[in-house]
Formats: C-alpha cells, sequence, structure tokens
C-alpha cells in the first residue's frame, strides 16, 4: 500500500499519521487504525506534539463506537500524559460509549473524512499557540 510506504520513508509525518487514523476509523479498518493510532502516538512524543495529537485522539474516541479503539484511545492519551482525557474516554468505554458516537456506518464515514480533511486545513499561528498550551 502506498500510504504505508510513505509512513515508512517519512515516520515523523504526524498530519499524514493523523489523516490516515481518521480514514481507518471512517472506513472501519480497526486493526489499521490501531496500528496508525499507536504510530501517531509515537510521531507526536518524538516531535513534542502530544497536545495536539491529543485533542485529536480524543475527538476521534468521542465519534467511534468500538470500545476496542476507546480502550487504546485511553491507553494512548495515557502516553502522551494526558491523564484526565485518558480517564474520560475509559468512562465511556464503560458506559459502552461516548454519548456522541457514531453507529452508522456512513455517517461515521462522512464525520470522519471531515475531520481528516480538517486535520489537513492550514493552521494559523494562533491556533497552532492554542493547540499546545
Amino acid at each position: 500500500m502506498w500510504r504505508n510506504k510513505l509512513i515508512r520513508v517519512h515516520p515523523g509525518a504526524v498530519r499524514t499519521l493523523c489523516t490516515l487514523l481518521w480514514l481507518d476509523l471512517g472506513a472501519r479498518h480497526m486493526a489499521t487504525a490501531l496500528m496508525h493510532l499507536r504510530d501517531y502516538i509515537e510521531a507526536a512524543i518524538r516531535v513534542e506534539m502530544q497536545p495536539l495529537a491529543g485533542a485529536q485522539i480524543f475527538e476521534m474516541a468521542r465519534l467511534a463506537p468500538q470500545a476496542e479503539f476507546l480502550e487504546a484511545v485511553a491507553d494512548g492519551l495515557d502516553a502522551l500524559d494526558l491523564e484526565a482525557l485518558a480517564s474520560e474516554v475509559r468512562g465511556w468505554t464503560a458506559a459502552g460509549g461516548s454519548p456522541d458516537a457514531i453507529e452508522d456506518a456512513d455517517l461515521l464515514a462522512s464525520a470522519c473524512l471531515k475531520a481528516a480533511i480538517l486535520t489537513n486545513a492550514p493552521r494559523t499561528a494562533e491556533a497552532e499557540e492554542s493547540a499546545s498550551e
């Protein structure tokens, strides 16, 4: 697959990993989503983008209906030192999902595609600054 080759060549491509993760989630490709989640977290830590990555991952958990993904997200948020967010996601897991989880496959795909597009929108300096707080 071309996307995996791209990531092997540029393992620090944090935004690319975020986009791929959104697309995997929307397509319900759980094995690939879990792999890209792990890679995204590792890349975010390496380039010190934990708050931004944490916000994206938390949003993914808010929409995702799969318990397996929520559990992995909670562990990932812990790895990003975002324990409060991890705790909230664990609460969703225990409750059977976020109150905003999207069960309908088409609606989830649409929401994830929109989010993937937004992750690639140009960022302003102000948005970058607020994401790092």
